[in-house]
């Protein structure tokens, strides 16, 4: 496992600075940029636009399941709302984002803020990100191996931090113009799809903090155990595709 990670932080680390160069100098017809960037004009058009502003939108729901020895404890939140804002420059683009469940009067308490950073171009993309997610959550069972009780008590002794990268490589980049690129910058004007690779990894930490669960009699034995502090890796591969449609309009093609 340790050996996956470095392996995974060196693909990482070698294919940023090709991101970077191919996209560095447009009239530059160096080798990396005929590798990386370029792309078949009857399917791509490329704006004169450099910068872009996004608004995005998440909506989330985190489940857990704690097991102690023969005992287990379930945990749900409930569903929250993300918002936030991407700046974009060329192949660079920075996002932010939080929770707004307090604002629209949920009586929620979840504190969750999300940082991510993409650097791409048509033919891959890299996106590294940080959240951390604390506050209320609820308990909705408790079991052991003789017995078992439903509850709905509020907890805010559990805190997650989350840290990661998730790499695609896009299969058909001459012609497909992929969504992680910023949006103002490339469009579609001919619909195809294309099939995507990607490679995530990310690294979890979890703090459990016992002494905050409710005054319940099932719970009084996890009430007396000691703070858990657990971190832990994983690692995915997954195979997708990609369609892009195009709309005409007054016979003249439209952005995606």
């Amino acid at each position: 496992m340790k050996h996956l990670k470095q392996i995974i932080f060196s693909i990482i680390i070698l294919i940023t600075p090709k991101l970077v160069l191919s996209q560095a100098n447009d009239e530059n017809k160096c080798f990396l940029k005929r590798i990386f960037n370029s792309y078949d004009t009857s399917y791509i058009e490329k704006t004169s636009k450099d910068f872009s502003i996004i608004l995005n939108n998440k909506n989330w729901m985190d489940i857990y399941q704690l097991k102690i020895g023969d005992e287990v404890l379930s945990l749900q939140a409930d569903l929250c709302y993300d918002v936030g804002m991407s700046i974009g420059y060329k192949m660079f683009s920075i996002g932010y984002s939080f929770n707004i469940n307090d604002l629209a009067f949920t009586g929620s308490k979840i504190n969750r803020s999300e940082w991510n950073l993409n650097l791409a171009n048509n033919m891959t993309s890299l996106e590294m990100f940080y959240f951390n997610n604390k506050g209320q959550t609820n308990i909705t069972e408790y079991r052991n191996d003789s017995t078992s009780f439903g509850f709905n008590e509020s907890f805010d002794g559990l805190n997650t931090k989350v840290y990661g990268a998730d790499l695609y490589y896009f299969v058909n980049n001459k012609k497909y113009s992929n969504a992680y690129v910023n949006s103002n910058k490339f469009r579609q004007i001919k619909s195809v799809g294309s099939m995507i690779i990607g490679l995530s990894f990310s690294n979890e930490s979890l703090n459990f903090d016992f002494s905050r669960l409710p005054e319940q009699e099932q719970l009084e034995t996890l009430k007396k155990k000691n703070i858990i502090e657990h971190t832990y890796d994983t690692f995915s591969v997954s195979i997708g595709y990609g369609y892009n449609f195009v709309f005409l309009k007054d016979g003249q093609p439209i952005s995606q």
